[in-house]
This record gives C-alpha cells, sequence and structure tokens, in this order.
C-alpha cells in the first residue's frame, strides 16, 4: 500500500503547491515531502527482513536498505512539514501548532529507535500523526488558500 498512498500523496503536493505562495521555503519543503514519498516507495520496493527488527545479526543488504530508507524519510517529512505550515501566509492554528507538532513527532521517531520491541507500533503511530498532518493542511488549505 505504500507505494499508491505514495503515489497519491505526491499528487496532493502538486495541488498544494498551486494554493501556496512561490517561496524558496515553500519550494523546499515541497521538496522534502516529495523525498520522503520518494523514500517510503522504495523502502516499499525493498523488502526488510522477518520482523523487521533492528538487530544487526545477519541482515540482507536488502533489509539495510529498507532501513535506511525509513530512516531517512521519516525525518524529512517531520521537517518537511515544519517548514511547509511556517510558510502559510495567514496566521493559523497549525502554525500555532508547528512546534508541539514537530515534537511529538520527533518523539515517536526516537520511540522506534528506543524501544526495538514496539518499532512497528510507533512506525504506524508516526505515520498516522505525519498523515493527520497532511489531512489537517489540505483542509486548511482547502478553505483558507485560494490558488495562486
Amino acid at each position: 500500500m505504500f507505494i499508491p498512498t505514495e503515489l497519491w500523496f505526491l499528487g496532493f503536493l502538486a495541488l498544494l503547491n498551486a494554493r501556496l505562495p512561490d517561496r524558496r521555503l515553500t519550494r523546499l519543503s515541497l521538496i522534502l515531502l516529495a523525498t520522503y514519498a520518494g523514500l517510503l516507495m522504495l523502502a516499499a520496493g525493498l523488502p526488510c527482513d522477518a520482523g523487521c527488527n533492528g538487530g544487526d545479526d545477519g541482515q540482507s543488504a536488502v533489509h539495510i536498505a529498507h532501513m535506511i530508507a525509513a530512516a531517512v524519510a521519516y525525518p524529512l517529512a517531520l521537517i518537511g512539514l515544519f517548514l511547509l505550515v511556517l510558510t502559510l501566509p495567514q496566521p493559523s492554528l497549525l502554525r500555532r501548532l508547528a512546534l508541539p507538532s514537530l515534537a511529538v513527532g520527533v518523539g515517536l521517531f526516537g520511540a522506534i529507535i528506543a524501544v526495538p520491541e514496539a518499532q512497528g507500533l510507533f512506525q504506524r503511530l508516526l505515520e498516522a500523526w505525519i498523515y493527520a498532518q497532511f489531512i489537517a493542511l489540505g483542509v486548511h488549505a482547502a478553505l483558507c488558500l485560494r490558488p495562486q
């Protein structure tokens, strides 16, 4: 499901781009978010070893590539979302919650590393957190931002 989801997400970014001001920070944010989508599609094409655990014992090269893609993708999404919300042209609840939202995401990402026995749970919670922010951003854009 990662590949179709990320293809839809790339379409969302294209539509969102039409409603955001044309600024360097906006473009950087969208590039980071598109890279996140690309890395998740790459990770989906590189299956992890059984259990996808973080141990070092005999992991395949495909598993290591899968884990690196995910480990880079999630921080890019968090940073991209944070910067993108800061570029919104008008004060909003999203802007006021940008830093706390980033903190929650960083905490969930840290939990993936710190609690290996619940790695899958924290990964899914982080993904849900990221996509909840995308939904909130989409609703805000639809209601408050006019096409540029």
